[in-house]
């Protein structure tokens, strides 16, 4: 049986705090309600250490009413504070003060000092590479995903919108939290991406309806791909960075191509594109923040890069999935390298070819672009390539203007 319990009434920081315990190699068990943990620390007397999570004064009240069933001789109390205003109410106490969003290191230390656990490169050193993944499935299903970012608002705005009944007033109320994502749904419903012939428009009400919630989702993924490409403290960052860039140059010619192709589904295509890198970075944004402090050498790099894309597709497509994006949009990112398998496949094909002329558009030598073209029996005219490469480029300056 576990000998630790960790209670916190918001379940995405109860998710963060339980996700560095499993990473410390911490067997715990976690709850979302108090009466229902203390009530679990009343029935077993096995637990030896005990992480209780605070965000308020509110918050304490009821700790205060509860807090008797703590016996402070037999076990260590760890209470993590939101504000620390709240720790003047523990200055008699015994307890060890942990203040949330302190980073990993120092929590780390405080729970070796308390031998609760060993050191994390001890822990570390035991898992192999596919533990890794293992413990990323496991963010990825019990819930709210946490990925080392300053802003959050974006990932806090994803699971409001998987609410089928969610309104536009609480999207709007949302959005202006953030500066950022608040000025760039604007920006996007004015642009050549959703604007066509209606009139520029001011207000986010307006903005979210001619968007849509779907394509508010697209945004907010890379509002928040974005967000990582700018950290430059993550172990792969120009990782990180350059999939940001693949992604949006595959969006803008999925956009162009399709109109080449008189594909009608344009504006979907250009989403898809938009977002098929989304495991891939979310895989080495993990790692990153899995990997922090530590030293590796070149051929683990490589390593960890190889298992992040081998795993990429899967892990886009539970992302896609469990933030309730439609199966138009996450099926052919699942299927984009064999697009007769999917059941759109148009848009896949799309995204296959785009994909192919991202890369085409990158090699410098004609002789060699020409042959990689018909390795890959991509039969386009001269004017198409050059309509799809000068329609894509303008295409992506507008587009970046919006995440800018």
């Amino acid at each position: 049986m576990a000998d630790t319990i960790l209670i916190c009434s918001e379940r995405k920081i109860l998710n963060y705090y339980s996700s560095m315990l499993e990473i410390l190699g911490v067997e715990h068990e976690a709850f979302s309600f108090f009466t229902r943990g203390f009530r679990r620390l009343l029935e077993t007397r096995g637990f030896r250490n005990v992480f209780i999570v605070l965000l308020d004064k509110n918050e304490f009240v009821s700790f205060s009413k509860l807090q008797d069933h703590i016996k402070d001789s037999t076990q260590s109390i760890y209470m993590i504070l939101a504000d620390k205003e709240l720790d003047k109410y523990f200055m008699h106490k015994s307890y060890e003060i942990i203040y949330h969003n302190q980073v990993m290191r120092p929590f780390e230390q405080i729970l070796v000092a308390g031998k609760v656990c060993r050191p994390l490169e001890a822990a570390a050193s035991q898992k192999s590479k596919e533990g890794i993944f293992d413990y990323i499935k496991k963010v990825l299903s019990k819930g709210d995903v946490i990925l080392p970012m300053k802003k959050d608002i974006a990932f806090q705005m994803l699971p409001i919108l998987e609410s089928d009944d969610v309104t536009i007033q609480e999207i709007a109320v949302m959005s202006r939290t953030d500066p950022g994502i608040h000025a760039g749904l604007i920006k996007l419903a004015n642009s050549v991406h959703y604007s066509g012939l209606f009139t520029d428009i001011k207000d986010i009400e307006s903005a979210i309806v001619r968007i849509g919630t779907m394509n508010i989702k697209m945004f907010l993924i890379n509002y928040i791909n974005v967000a990582l490409a700018s950290n430059k403290e993550l172990m792969f960052h120009n990782e990180i960075s350059e999939a940001v860039e693949e992604s949006i140059r595959v969006g803008c010619i999925a956009h162009v191509l399709a109109d080449v192709l008189k594909f009608s589904g344009k504006k979907i295509v250009f989403s898809i594109g938009m977002i098929h890198r989304i495991g891939y970075i979310f895989l080495l944004a993990v790692l990153s923040d899995y990997l922090e402090g530590e030293t590796i050498d070149a051929k683990d790099s490589e390593n960890y890069k190889r298992l992040a894309d081998h795993n990429s597709v899967n892990a886009g497509i539970a992302l896609l999935v469990k933030w309730k994006f439609k199966p138009e949009f996450y099926m052919p990112v699942q299927f984009q390298d064999e697009p007769f398998k999917c059941k759109f496949q148009n848009e896949a094909k799309i995204l296959k070819m785009s994909k192919i002329l991202y890369t085409y558009f990158r090699i410098a030598e004609p002789d060699i672009a020409a042959t990689y073209l018909m390795k890959n029996r991509i039969n386009l005219t001269k004017s198409q390539l050059e309509k799809i490469r000068d329609g894509s480029d303008e295409f992506y300056l507008q587009t970046k203007m919006i995440f800018n």
